[in-house]
């Protein structure tokens, strides 16, 4: 099954890649409304009793500071535009009622910007793109006062550089760093050719951002200062959802054209055998329910995290989540 549009994130204190909604674009076109956990050797689908609408092309990103995956905007095969937020806990999916939001849109990207305890969303379109920037500190979206922001552009990529403060935005106009209360464009003389499908992801111990996806057959890093050419990506890699687990050290790119695991180590992607992965799909921002019994998607299987101080899993003292779709 083809899976795409679907959105992934990081739970840095399960130690979990979450993955939600997505795409078959196979006929009939069919939207999808499951979550899935993988823990570096299972992915498995969790069970829940309430989840958001079934959508595609949304955004996910983790709130470090309240320990909570938080999902925005998206759409489904009928035309509908989503502009509502939710949250998952690790067990149960959260509708959250908010006074003023960003507009419904589908394309845009999340992450979360630790420096000042915001999740930001950027961009994103319905009929036309947007040129907007919001936060959220897990009660209100705020739009803050800018006197510069990114034009306008959808399909766009975003992830957090902890070491440097600022979130880190790629679009077709270029490379933008937002330090909390301003944007400010990068001039690099390295660039993507095409980032269109890519998503981006930051490599805590390399101090890198790295991109995949996309159609152009290389990985890509930025260092703060410029792109460089990293070496080739897994072959038929067009629609992967990346994000980087910061347990086990890896970029982890999740179900796929292929229905393949990958993960790389900075050096070269290699698959991963023993990872079942959830239905393929694609431009993804990741049956039986016995007594709420998660789903496994292969035979080996790990007992659920009930961790509940909301410390981080040991070695994960800083925030990376948040990636857009793809």
């Amino acid at each position: 099954m083809f899976r795409y549009d679907h959105a992934v994130t990081f739970d840095v204190y399960r130690g979990r890649t979450i993955l939600f909604g997505g795409r078959f674009d196979f006929r009939p076109q069919t939207d999808l409304a499951d979550t899935w956990e993988y823990d570096g050797a299972v992915c498995r689908r969790i069970a829940t009793v309430v989840a958001p609408p079934a959508r595609a092309d949304h955004a996910l990103a983790f709130d470090l500071a309240r320990g909570r995956t938080v999902l925005f905007g998206g759409h489904d095969n009928s035309g509908t535009e989503f502009g509502d937020t939710w949250e998952y806990d690790g067990m149960s999916w959260t509708p959250i009622t908010v006074s003023a939001a960003p507009a419904a849109r589908h394309g845009h990207a999340l992450a979360y910007h630790s420096a000042i305890a915001r999740t930001v969303l950027c961009d994103g379109r319905t009929s036309i793109p947007f040129a907007d920037t919001w936060l959220y500190d897990g009660t209100a979206w705020t739009r803050p006062p800018l006197t510069l922001s990114p034009p306008a552009a959808s399909e766009v990529t975003l992830a957090y550089d902890p070491h440097r403060a600022r979130t880190v935005l790629l679009q077709p106009q270029g490379t933008w760093e937002f330090d909390g209360a301003r944007w400010l464009q990068v001039e690099t003389t390295g660039s993507p050719p095409d980032q269109w499908f890519g998503t981006l992801s930051y490599d805590v111990p390399r101090r890198r951002m790295v991109l995949s996806s996309g159609g152009w057959p290389h990985t890509w890093e930025y260092d703060g200062t410029d792109w460089i050419q990293a070496g080739l990506k897994p072959p038929n890699r067009r629609f992967d959802a990346t994000v980087y687990d910061l347990t086990r050290g890896r970029t982890v790119a999740l179900a796929t054209v292929t229905g393949e695991t990958w993960e790389y180590d900075g050096a070269a992607w290699v698959p991963i055998p023993n990872a079942s992965a959830p239905p393929m799909r694609s431009s993804h921002r990741l049956a039986h329910d016995e007594a709420r019994r998660p789903e496994r998607c292969c035979s080996v299987a790990r007992t659920r995290s009930t961790r509940s101080d909301r410390s981080p899993i040991p070695g994960n003292t800083t925030a990376l989540a948040g990636s857009r779709s793809r």
